[in-house]
């Protein structure tokens, strides 16, 4: 099985369950979801911000784009002048180690988002469920604001096993002396039809290479990152729909190999909003005390204050003011 999912009654079940398991193989990605307009609740992909704004019109390559904008020298020259913080220093880098700063300001990449520490990935998983002031509360003092559909008005926390990745998906560890060279390999072939190709790398340890550039962000939210390019990956099950997410290359990857494998490559967990909200009663019945997720986190230093150099750290937080 290559992917597994586990709902989980609360927030409280994910922090017990990982401080009691070896996190070493993993990395982790919080999702918050989200509910449209209409009351309806949507899933959000595992895809990188490129493919999602640029691929699906044919309109830019990654490989593209890094060679006509953050290339060493036309970077210098275009863009070295902006009155910027950190600009000089962020000129001096290299295309890859760009990506990993620029990342962090919205900047289309092929990097998709992950972390080490399981706790972070619970902070961004729930940092944008919608804020409310006007909880519903069930006769123990629970909010009930939300549904509490195991299907709908959840969270989704990724946890990936880098390990199975490698071994069994040939996936290499990529940083700035390898960079170049994999990207110029874009002939990967992980299916029978070379429709469903995809671009796939691990980047652990980016912290590594930036001990002299000051980078915040990666280091406070112990940032890794999965290099996944769907660019050519055609969906064969769904009309040949452009840009499969990482999700969905796994299970047709499945549906292809059927590779025996010691766990899943994807554990899914799914905690309902209502979890992360104040209960009303300090203390529950058995007398331990009720505290949101977000006070949890505070206590730790784990919270957009701490994990942000600059105000991005208030925008996370500034979603939890019912909850201090």
């Amino acid at each position: 099985m290559y992917i597994a999912t586990i709902n989980l009654n609360s927030w409280q079940d994910y922090v017990t369950l990982h401080e009691n398991t070896d996190t070493t193989p993993y990395i982790f990605r919080g999702q918050s979801n989200s509910i449209g307009p209409n009351g309806d609740f949507i899933k959000w992909r595992v895809e990188s911000s490129f493919n999602r704004f640029y691929t699906k019109k044919f309109s830019l390559q990654f490989s593209n784009m890094l060679n006509q904008h953050l290339e060493t020298d036309l970077f210098k020259f275009y863009y070295s002048q902006y009155s910027y913080g950190n600009i000089t220093n962020l000129a001096m880098l290299n295309s890859l180690q760009k990506c990993f700063y620029l990342q962090h300001y919205g900047l289309p990449t092929c990097l998709i988002d992950f972390t080490t520490d399981p706790l972070i990935a619970m902070y961004f998983a729930m940092s944008a469920i919608q804020g409310t002031s006007s909880l519903i509360y069930d006769g123990d003092g629970n909010c009930i604001h939300f549904s509490n559909d195991v299907e709908r008005d959840f969270v989704s926390i990724y946890r990936l096993n880098c390990n199975i990745l490698r071994k069994h998906f040939c996936t290499k560890d990529i940083d700035s002396e390898n960079f170049d060279s994999f990207l110029n390999s874009y002939a990967t072939h992980y299916h029978l039809s070379k429709d469903v190709n995809v671009k796939i790398g691990l980047i652990i340890n980016p912290q590594k290479e930036h001990l002299n550039n000051n980078n915040y962000n990666l280091l406070t939210q112990k940032g890794c990152f999965l290099l996944f390019d769907n660019e050519k990956g055609i969906d064969l099950d769904c009309n040949r729909n452009q840009n499969i997410d990482f999700i969905r290359f796994l299970e047709i990857h499945e549906q292809y190999y059927k590779l025996t494998l010691p766990e899943p490559v994807v554990t899914i967990f799914k905690i309902g909003y209502n979890s992360f909200m104040n209960a009303r009663n300090r203390f529950n019945k058995d007398g331990i005390e009720n505290i949101s997720a977000f006070q949890f986190l505070k206590r730790k230093d784990l919270i957009g204050k701490n994990l942000f150099s600059d105000i991005q750290g208030l925008k996370y937080d500034f979603n939890f003011f019912y909850s201090r």
